[in-house]
């Protein structure tokens, strides 16, 4: 298995000309944009594998009513949590919820429904096929009906995009945002426009293994 520093991982965001800022740019841009239209107070988000939560910290620096925002964050490593929580709160957020721990877990998502915005931003490129459409059915559960669901996932040999994109249909997601079909990682959103479900009865909804996709 692949060790990775994840605390020190974050540091490339702090290299303005790097290809992983640029995609952080990008992702904050449209996780504003997901913001802005939320007219409900409050904004109820849920950031999964968070990190230090940059993609949400540049959004919410940006966002004119960052009081309203609520964010519930659940991270392995406390260290990368420390940082994200005390980020959140310095930038007048609404209020922040945590949880250190595997956030491939059933239990972790009780009680957290209805989300007006899902993150999953660097999860889907380490995970199996299977756990990435278990990881839909999820967020069928927890995101509220017109709420929206935020992802990303690299393009690599053999493309699974196309097969996402699919999956959020066939469990009662839109497409609103595709990005550039060039761009070697994919950054999009979709919209839950079908009824909500139960959460999923098995405890284990995904294993975050590096890597294991690409």
């Amino acid at each position: 298995m692949v060790q990775i520093d994840w605390y020190a991982w974050h540091r490339l965001y702090d290299r303005p000309k790097s290809k992983r800022a640029a995609r952080l740019s990008q992702m904050q841009d449209l996780i504003l944009r997901a913001l802005d239209e939320q007219q409900g107070t409050p904004v109820n988000v849920l950031s999964v594998c968070a990190g230090q939560a940059r993609e949400l910290l540049g959004a919410v620096e940006r966002f004119s009513r960052p009081q309203d925002v609520h964010a519930h964050l659940i991270e392995l490593d406390p260290r990368n949590m420390e940082y994200a929580e005390r980020a959140l709160r310095d930038a007048g957020i609404g209020g922040v919820r945590t949880t250190v721990g595997d956030a491939g877990l059933r239990s972790h998502y009780e009680g957290i429904a209805p989300l007006d915005v899902l993150l999953l931003c660097g999860v889907f490129g380490n995970l199996t096929p299977q756990d990435i459409e278990r990881t839909i059915a999820l967020a069928r559960a927890i995101v509220r009906p017109g709420g929206i669901v935020i992802w990303t996932r690299h393009r690599n040999e053999p493309d699974c995009v196309p097969q996402i994109e699919s999956w959020f249909a066939s469990h009662g997601f839109t497409g609103i945002h595709s990005g550039d079909r060039a761009d070697p990682v994919a950054i999009a959103a979709h919209r839950l426009t079908g009824d909500g479900v139960p959460l999923p009865a098995e405890e284990r909804v995904f294993t975050f293994i590096v890597g294991v996709a690409a």
